[in-house]
């Protein structure tokens, strides 16, 4: 059978007699998705790779730069919340031809990017100590934390500014924009961490604090990149200077609407990761770094799923802009085919390579034995985990913002956290338990997306 015959199979049964359509939406998908997947595994490989360099530093600074995850997690959920607006807005009118709408939209949300990164970044920077504390900081990681989350809150700044512009190109199509600004300010900071963290040819060794200044200065790089995207006159989402850059009512009211239940979720998903990770630290810091390490892999793993999401909010959003929301539905599922093909490949690789790819941080028999069996259990779970992502970028491009609040609201900032330290203290399953939870978390969160999904509710909302 020839290769083009197995990715027909793929197709839903109603596009196989017929297969040149569902062969171009296939093909639709993939022009979205790749560059996107490309961008998301670049930056979660960095994360790791950051990691990997860190270790050389000892199992504390490897726990101290793991302690930052969720309090910077927190600080992104504010832009994060409005760039889903920023999906849903600029793909629904780029749906209905109105590229001078879009353009608009995207100035309105740059503006108010900027103004919120500079508020919560500033105050969470100023307040690094006594937040780090709350997060589970004590007397060997606390300074070492400190002096990397404060460098690294000035850098988020202008990742805030580049996700914004980003995220509106690729509702309009452009993914490879997105890419190549990430990708650029991830090599710019994996050449600094070598030459930083550890000091080579002439430069000075810093430790956790050049990790922290190569990530700044690689954030400005890719925001620089992203702005002259847009500052082009060939750009579909121009930005120029003599254009209106006055706050407009209806389009902060849009924003504010979308973007209001999408920051619930982004808060709940970061309140429950901030309890999950503080239920990690008490462990102590065998087990924080145990944790970091598989959340780097696994961070990895989950990323090459981000392009079939992204796609499937555009494409939705799209399709919901043109008056065809049964046309999105079919992009949704087919996105969904093509990942859970993809999951099988990933879990078998993870399966069979799990203990080469721990070997990358560390030789302790302990980590590595505790690591594989957290491996072994988030491979079996990719497929509900692909579903779960994308369903759940369909109902955000749609503008179901508020469902997925919900069901984050109640399956990771109540559920898990709740289970995790049900798991590790009372039945003393220790860090076993925690990743326990999060299976959990993960199930449940598919039960409801798909449930919402297949209701097809989301295909009745319009703005």
């Amino acid at each position: 059978m020839t290769a083009s015959r197995w990715i027909q199979r793929i197709l839903p049964a109603r596009y196989r007699r017929n297969p040149d359509e569902g062969m171009a939406m296939m093909k639709q998908i993939h022009d979205l998705a790749w560059p996107a997947t490309v961008e998301s595994i670049f930056v979660s490989l960095v994360g790791m790779v950051d990691t990997v360099m860190v270790s050389t530093l000892g199992t504390t600074a490897i726990a101290a730069v793991g302690l930052c995850s969720q309090p910077r997690f927190i600080a992104q959920s504010f832009t994060l919340s409005l760039n889903v607006a920023v999906t849903a807005l600029i793909s629904r009118r780029v749906g209905q031809q109105n590229y001078s709408a879009a353009s608009h939209c995207l100035r309105q949300a740059l503006l108010c990017s900027g103004f919120i990164a500079f508020l919560v970044c500033g105050a969470s920077a100023l307040f690094a100590r006594p937040y780090l504390m709350l997060a589970g900081g004590n007397d060997q990681t606390i300074d070492m934390a400190v002096s990397y989350f404060q460098i690294a809150m000035i850098a988020q700044f202008f990742q805030a500014l580049s996700t914004t512009i980003t995220t509106a190109q690729r509702s309009g199509g452009n993914s490879r924009i997105s890419m190549q600004a990430n990708v650029t300010a991830n090599v710019v900071n994996i050449i600094l961490n070598y030459l930083w963290i550890g000091g080579h040819f002439g430069f000075e060794a810093m430790g956790v604090t050049g990790a922290a200044l190569a990530t700044l200065v690689g954030s400005m790089a890719g925001c620089l990149m992203a702005l002259i995207s847009v500052l082009r006159r060939n750009s579909a989402l121009p930005l120029h200077p003599r254009q209106s850059w006055r706050f407009q009512r209806e389009t902060l009211r849009l924003l504010s609407r979308i973007s209001a239940a999408a920051f619930l979720e982004q808060f709940c998903l970061r309140l429950g990761g901030f309890l999950y990770a503080r239920l990690a630290a008490g462990l102590g810091t065998e087990s924080l770094a145990t944790h970091q390490i598989c959340v780097d892999t696994t961070n990895i793993l989950f990323s090459f799923f981000d392009g079939y999401v992204a796609a499937a909010a555009a494409l939705t959003g799209r399709m919901m802009g043109a008056s065809r929301p049964e046309r999105a539905k079919d992009y949704v599922d087919l996105g969904c085919r093509m990942a859970l093909v993809l999951a099988v490949v990933l879990m078998v690789a993870t399966l069979l390579l799990k203990r080469p790819i721990l070997r990358l941080f560390t030789d302790d028999l302990l980590i590595l034995a505790q690591g594989e069996q957290i491996l072994t259990m988030c491979a079996l779970l990719l497929g509900i985990l692909a579903l779960r992502m994308i369903w759940a970028g369909a109902l955000r491009g749609a503008g179901d913002t508020r469902f997925v609040a919900l069901s984050t609201f109640f399956s990771m900032t109540l559920l898990r956290p709740l289970l995790a330290w049900l798991f590790s203290g009372p039945l003393g399953l220790g860090l076993m338990g925690i990743w326990m939870a999060l299976a959990a978390d993960f199930l449940l969160r598919w039960l409801m997306s798909g449930w919402r999904y297949r209701s097809g509710r989301w295909m009745g909302i319009s703005f």
